[in-house]
This record gives C-alpha cells, sequence and structure tokens, in this order.
C-alpha cells in the first residue's frame, strides 16, 4: 500500500449489494492532591513499572536484525501459561503499536486466550532505522526486508517460556498481507494468518489502483480497471509464495475499502483456492479500510474454532 503522506482523500465507491461469506490538564502549582490520590496514583506507577497494564501482562524486550534493533512487547491473557500466540504485522505509513486499531486488535485477541507480539516499526517509536516505504521499483527488496523485521522479533520472543509456539499464528493489516507471506514461508511453525484488508494482487496493480483513486481521482470502479488492465512490473507478487504455504488463511476486507481494489483480489483468490490454496475471504458491506466500523471478530473467532 502507498504510505500515508502519498495518498489524496480518497473516493466514495459507490452503493453495492450487500455480500458476506459467511485529557484533563492541572496547574500542579495550584493543585494540591490529597494524599489518599497520591498512595493511589503511587500504587499505579509500581503496577505499570512491574507490566501490568489494561492488556494485561506486558513485557517488552528488543530484537535485533543486522544492525538496527527492534522493540517488541508481549501482552499475555489471563489463564494458565504457555499461551498459544499471535504476532502482528503493522501496515503501511507511520503506524505505532500504540495506534487505536493495533490495541483494539490486541485486546480481541487476549479475550481469545492468544498472547500478542507486537513491535514498533524500523524507523518508528523506540526502533532503530529508517521508515520505508514500498513502491513497485523497491518491493522486491523491501518486503523481504520488512519480513525480516518481523522474523527477527518472533525469533526473540520464542524465549519467552509462557509462549506456546506449537499455536502459533500471524495477525496483520493492509501491506502486512504481503510480508507476511514470505514470514510464513520461512517459518515451519506458523499454523495459520489473518489477513485484515490485505489484498493478494502483486503491488504493481495495488500501485496502480491508489495511483488511480487516491492521486489522479478516478471513481473506485476505475481504479478497480486500471488496477485490471495494468501490465507495467509486477513488483512484488504475494501469488506463488501462496501457492506453497500449505496453512489456513481468512482475509477480510470491506466492499467499501477505497485503499484496495476488490473486484482483481477477489478474482485472483479464487483462482488460488482452486489451486487447492486454504484461503477463505469474508467481505463486510460497506466497510472502509481496516474494518475500523465491522464487527468482525467474532467470525476470526468461530474461523479460529473459538469463542469469544
Amino acid at each position: 500500500m502507498l504510505s500515508d503522506d502519498q495518498r489524496a482523500p480518497p473516493t466514495h465507491r459507490g452503493p453495492s449489494s450487500p455480500r458476506r461469506t459467511v485529557g484533563l490538564r492541572a496547574d500542579r502549582a495550584h493543585l494540591a492532591l490529597p494524599p489518599a490520590i497520591l498512595a493511589l496514583a503511587a500504587l499505579l506507577s509500581l503496577a505499570l513499572a512491574c507490566g501490568s497494564t489494561d492488556l494485561g501482562e506486558q513485557r517488552e524486550g528488543v530484537a535485533t536484525n543486522g544492525d538496527i534493533q527492534l522493540r517488541y512487547v508481549i501482552n499475555l491473557p489471563e489463564g494458565d501459561s504457555p499461551f498459544p500466540v499471535v504476532a502482528i504485522g503493522q501496515g503501511s505509513g507511520n503506524v505505532r503499536i500504540d495506534a487505536g486499531p493495533t490495541v483494539a486488535d490486541v485486546r480481541a485477541l487476549l479475550d481469545l486466550g492468544y498472547a500478542t507480539i507486537r513491535y514498533d516499526k524500523r524507523g518508528l517509536g523506540d526502533s532503530g532505522g529508517e521508515l520505508v516505504g514500498v513502491s513497485t521499483a523497491n518491493s522486491e527488496t523491501t518486503i523481504p526486508l520488512l519480513a525480516s523485521d518481523m522474523t527477527a522479533v518472533i525469533e526473540a520472543a520464542r524465549t519467552d517460556s509462557d509462549l506456546h509456539f506449537a499455536q502459533f499464528g500471524l495477525y496483520g493489516s493492509s501491506q502486512a498481507a504481503w510480508y507476511m507471506t514470505l514470514v510464513a514461508a520461512d517459518d515451519p511453525f506458523i499454523d495459520f494468518i489473518v489477513i485484515n484488508s490485505g489484498g493478494v494482487i502483486p503491488v504493481g496493480q495495488q500501485v496502480a489502483f491508489e495511483q488511480a483513486t487516491r492521486i489522479d481521482g478516478a471513481t473506485y470502479t476505475e481504479g478497480e480497471r486500471a488496477a485490471e488492465a495494468y501490465t507495467g512490473p509486477p513488483g512484488f507478487d504475494p501469488r506463488p509464495l501462496l501457492r506453497e504455504i500449505d496453512i489456513p488463511l481468512l482475509y477480510l476486507w470491506g466492499d467499501a475499502d477505497t485503499a484496495m481494489p476488490l473486484t482483481p483480489n477477489e478474482a485472483e483468490l479464487t483462482a488460488l483456492q482452486a489451486a487447492g490454496v486454504n484461503a477463505t475471504h469474508i467481505i463486510y458491506p460497506d466497510a472502509e479500510h481496516l474494518l475500523e466500523d465491522a464487527d468482525y471478530w467474532p467470525d476470526v473467532a468461530a474461523w479460529l474454532g473459538r469463542r469469544p
């Protein structure tokens, strides 16, 4: 996907038939807090220092990939360890691990009994390196680089005895769909992947769509046609890897997503399914990119064989 600073305001796709497979601030110089409040604040600070948060028990670590370090965070659900694990991949742009959608996804996975691993992308937060954007021209080197970051974090987290990597999956949004295929292709212990608003078409087609709709002002339908008619360099293409990955895949898409062309992605996924790829997709009517207004976690829970 194009990074956020490359995008113009989205165009509206238009109506479609419903489809679905399936703070306060205070001046301390003028404010005297009661002793009970001060004591409570001290206890809260102590709890946070010990790793207790509203996302359950939290631990932090540092992974090394080449000459950079990547900060990662592990959150544990309630119950007895070891816990099944989901590592979370981020989408494009300046997306931090404390962003609202990411935190909501962590909570949902914790409610399902999964421990979660998330990390600051290179160049963001407490991770080193420079933030990289994906283009058609650089995608065949940048996508593997992003995959290597996720792999490095996973390998560092494997030393945590409370994580049960015999039950291990990936969850990611948007751009993460591309690099998580590489991570799974190189890691035989990954059991499943859940993709939110990420596609299966090559980078070149995706960029052609976004160029048309978000920069050139084309309608959604015109953007889909631009993607389908694109004959330039493909860039990174996940389809060969998807044919090799013998694990269940769940794609969650919105039919009002102006950042991803639904029709060509659905056509390519149908072809992959016909070729034996174990993939399921669910389309949410009127849902936009990242599905922030869609109630998709019950479907994820059902697909995983669990209940919220």
